[in-house]
């Protein structure tokens, strides 16, 4: 598998590094607990879920855990060790290299691996010589770098391409350094990149020359991880997050990312987390998706803005993000001695180490959390009130910082649910519970459908029982847990908010503080289990596309499409974020496997593919390209195309009728204009069917024309000159029905698509409307048709000519004639509803308005409709209405907005006695009130059906 990675345009120009890791951590279970991707027996299968090797993947090497102590092996050879850390780099010998996943899979002495990957710098513009060192007055750290004195015994750690040790503005804070790519050698930056961020953060101050250092005095300890290409590798980089807290860094800085979790990277950056190290990362330069390890809960991750506070294009963003930075044309040391500008998150992140820096110097008994406390609660809103997906907390701020004294609680006040407090997901928060009454309530917005994993830690002196309670929406109580010390609990989530109320349980003498980290996990799509060629869920050809998830490590999604005809098809995959980068593996019937890969990091794209096929099983095949569960979506379309052949011919008669199943597409075209093609098919369940009808040529003016067994026409839809498509929705008892197609135009350069469905209603929008019976019941009885979209419209008002109607086919009144001279100034001879009206006219129904006019477009008012109504029901009786004695005054005493002279009291009057019409609670009818088809239906079916 091969994919471009772009390559910086000169080492002048900067960005943030690519760590793209690839390939998942692949686990044997440990103890009694099963570990991701474990095989049926109890070993990582080969098999059923191999590793996908990333492009950036070193042949043959593999990161390695050993459960005890490193073992040499006759298939491998250990290139590293990390006795401490019992992890290791191998490469195996070539013969075995094709199997060290199962090799490796099968040792009972290995906890987890990986394959080894590289990292690169890429670039993205950069401007030597142009600019100043303007973020700093931009984030105040100007004012806050003359207010505290940096600690000079402070070790700020590098981990990047080197650094220049020669640049007058940098040698003078320079620590020996490690070369993990070379043991023993200088780690000196034969790149620039390294060189770039340690200007941002070291330079000397005060020198006379070039650039004032935020951090001016400390110790900047180099650790190249990173060749003169910007290449290397994440086993060497997380030996050097382990390697900087050996050598005492307090800050690491880690201007580097990676779409795909790895839990090498996670093991090394939870050791820092444990030394009181802070880790300070780049959210990457996508316009994505937060990377790792950014996105880690204890990282501090950082985006970018430019000179305007406004979110830089190229800025990550999402629920992991915690402060921005400038990022834009940062005036920085080069390689050389020189000096330029450089942009990309990748200097945002010496900024914010900066300043975390200065808050360790000025508050040397911080922990990592207060400091990443201080600074994100102390950042400066440049978005949305409060943290938001673009800005995370804000714009940091120097002086606040460090004017600002930590907070045992920034979230206060939050003691109701309506004053929650947004927090962002895969991450750590700390607050406290002041007292035993005290309630803190927090928020997050879900993503997906899916789960939580929430974990409790008190962190006071005191032992205090708490519950945490999880309501989805904020009243609907999902969870509730209780626990002392410290635990985790996973929580089921839709794609809502939810909200986290924790209380104290036991008494609180003084404030209690306490950490709560969350992880999200998304849902299972609906197809699962499909992680198998057998196991491949069928899907319907005529639905075109689905939505799935990469929901664990090896996850391949298998899907099955059966296609009825020779033809042409086209399938594409594309996901909602470049963290998911996703394989499509296609199989068409008769023939080998295909495998499209186009997209990367750099160039994310729709895999698309399309194929000349024979009818049979087409099996599709989606995995993510790193081999690692993903919080994201990928949406899988197809479009079939069979070959230009009517292959249901002859069927130009019922005798020769094909078969038509349910939700399967049939296929054909017309020849001539005699040419009729006929379909049959058989119900054995009564209810709504309906049929859609498309891929027609423009001006063909196909039909569809129903039957029922006895051949009696029951129901027909014609398209008009412009039209391609057609729906058509009936009531069908158990029988046997048939299909007539035909058309005014023939055509055989392509083929239409028939499919019949069985549908809950006859409309396409009334699916949970209070008036969904009633309205089906109508169109049951063949009363009511709706839009040609097959839509009913419920909320829409109705007018007095479509309600006059409806009215008429009720009460069974025949039409007028055309050739009645029309009573109403406003109502032609050619209006679609002149039949009616003159009948209505005729029968007494309808009167009209002084001026002569009908009005049959205006919208139906109460009073109205109940005129219309009581007038129909002395034609065609119903609810005993031809033997009742109507007390003609009763809406007056009922409703006060019915004067005794009101032109609809009787009528009005005569529904109320046979209870089919009410009023409203404050004693009012609304006469003049609009009625919606809805209302209508409903009213008409009460009293008729």
């Amino acid at each position: 598998m091969s994919r471009t990675v772009k390559r910086g345009l000169s080492l002048s120009l900067i960005v943030l590094l690519l760590l793209l890791t690839g390939g998942g951590v692949y686990a044997l279970s440990e103890g009694n607990t099963p570990m991701e991707n474990v095989g049926r027996s109890g070993q990582a299968s080969l098999e059923e879920k191999p590793i996908q090797p990333p492009v950036n993947a070193i042949p043959g090497e593999w990161i390695v855990k050993w459960r005890g102590q490193a073992k040499e092996s006759p298939y491998y050879e250990i290139l590293d060790l990390q006795e401490k850390f019992r992890t290791g780099k191998v490469r195996f010998y070539p013969k075995y290299q094709k199997m060290a996943e199962e090799i490796l899979g099968k040792d009972p002495d290995i906890l987890y691996f990986q394959p080894n990957t590289r990292v690169k710098v890429e670039a993205l513009f950069n401007d030597p010589g142009l600019g100043n060192q303007s973020y700093l007055r931009q984030t105040k750290l100007d004012q806050a770098m003359a207010e505290v004195s940096p600690n000079p015994n402070l070790t700020v750690a590098i981990i990047d391409t080197g650094v220049d040790f020669t640049h007058p503005d940098l040698k003078g804070n320079l620590l020996p350094g490690f070369n993990l790519l070379e043991k023993g050698a200088s780690p000196a930056d034969d790149n620039g990149h390294g060189t770039q961020l340690a200007g941002v953060i070291g330079a000397t101050r005060d020198n006379k020359i070039g650039i004032a250092g935020i951090l001016s005095g400390v110790r900047i300890l180099p650790i190249k991880a990173l060749d003169n290409l910007g290449s290397g590798d994440a086993y060497t980089v997380a030996a050097g997050i382990r390697q900087a807290v050996d050598q005492g860094a307090k800050i690491i800085m880690l201007s580097l990312s990676d779409p795909s979790y790895s839990r090498d990277m996670e093991d090394a950056v939870r050791y820092a987390e444990g030394k009181g190290v802070l880790l300070v990362a780049a959210a990457g330069n996508n316009g994505e998706r937060v990377s790792y390890p950014a996105a880690y809960p204890t990282v501090l991750a950082v985006g970018s803005v430019g000179g305007n506070n406004q979110v830089s294009s190229f800025s990550n963003r999402g629920p992991e993000l915690d402060v921005v930075a400038p990022g834009e044309k940062i005036y920085t040391t080069f390689l050389g001695g020189d000096y330029g500008t450089a942009t990309g998150t990748s200097l945002a992140v010496p900024q914010v180490a900066g300043l975390a820096g200065l808050i360790m110097s000025k508050y040397p008994d911080y922990t990592p959390a207060q400091v990443r406390d201080l600074i994100r609660h102390s950042a400066l809103d440049v978005n949305a009130k409060g943290w938001d997906q673009e800005t995370g907390y804000g714009l940091i701020d120097g002086m606040k910082s460090l004017t600002n004294s930590w907070q045992a609680d920034y979230w206060e006040p939050n003691d109701q649910s309506g004053a929650a407090k947004r927090i962002s997901i895969n991450k750590e928060i700390s607050a406290n519970l002041s007292s035993a009454t005290d309630v803190d309530w927090f928020v997050l917005q879900t993503p997906y459908k899916g789960k939580y994993t929430f974990t409790y830690r008190g962190t006071g002196k005191e032992d205090v029982a708490v519950r945490l309670s999880f309501y989805q929406g904020g009243s609907k109580l999902v969870k509730r847990v209780d626990w002392m010390g410290s635990g985790s609990v996973e929580v089921p989530v839709v794609k809502e908010a939810l909200y986290v109320k924790v209380e104290a349980l036991s008494p609180v003498t003084s404030p209690f503080p306490y950490i709560l980290e969350n992880r999200f996990h998304i849902y299972g799509d609906d197809f699962e289990p499909n992680n198998t060629r057998e196991t491949a869920k069928e899907i319907n050809l005529a639905a075109g596309k689905l939505t799935g998830t990469i929901s664990f490590a090896g996850d391949v999604d298998w899907y099955r499409l059966t296609l009825p005809y020779d033809g042409k098809i086209t399938i594409q995959v594309n996901a909602d974020t470049v963290q998911l980068d996703p394989v499509l593996r296609v199989i068409p019937p008769g023939g080998d496997e295909r495998k499209v890969d186009n997209g990367s990091i750099t160039s994310p794209q729709p895999e698309e593919i399309s194929l000349n096929v024979k009818k049979g099983t087409l099996l599709i095949g989606v995995e993510n390209f790193y081999g690692q569960a993903v919080n994201a979506e990928y949406l899988l379309t197809w479009s079939y195309t069979p070959l230009l052949k009517d292959t249901f011919e002859p069927n130009n008669s019922p005798l020769y009728a094909k078969g038509i199943s349910l939700g399967v597409p049939v296929y054909g075209h017309i020849g001539s204009l005699a040419d009729y093609d006929w379909f049959k098919f058989s119900i054995t369940q009564a209810g709504f069917y309906r049929v859609d009808g498309s891929n027609f040529p423009k001006g063909s003016q196909g039909q569809v024309i129903l039957y029922n067994g006895n051949l009696k026409e029951i129901g027909r839809k014609k398209m008009d000159e412009n039209s391609t498509t057609f729906s058509m929705s009936n009531w069908l008892e158990k029988g046997t029905y048939y299909f007539r197609i035909d058309a005014a135009k023939s055509f055989t350069n392509q083929l239409y698509r028939l499919v019949l469905w069985k549908v809950e209603s006859a409309f396409r929008d009334i699916g949970n409307h209070w008036a969904f019976d009633s309205i089906n019941t109508l169109a049951k009885e063949g009363l009511i048709t709706g839009y040609s979209d097959l839509t009913f419209r419920p909320n829409q008002p109705i007018t007095r000519a479509e309600f006059l109607t409806l009215l008429s086919r009720v009460i069974d009144l025949p039409p007028g004639s055309r050739s009645v001279r029309s009573p109403f100034r406003d109502v032609s001879t050619g209006f679609w509803a002149y039949p009616v009206i003159i009948s209505a006219y005729q029968k007494g129904l309808i009167g009209g308005y002084a001026d002569g006019s009908f009005r049959p477009n205006a919208p139906l008012t109460r009073a109205e409709m109940s005129a219309m109504v009581a007038r129909g029901l002395k034609i065609k009786p119903a609810k005993g209405s031809d033997k009742m004695d109507v007390n003609p005054y009763l809406a007056v005493y009922l409703f006060k907005d019915i004067p005794l002279q009101y032109w609809a009291n009787e009528e009005i009057s005569f529904l109320i006695q046979l209870r089919v019409v009410e009023g409203y609670e404050n004693g009012v009818f609304k006469p003049e009130k609009l009625t919606t088809r809805a209302e209508m239906a409903t009213l008409v079916e009460r009293i008729w059906f």
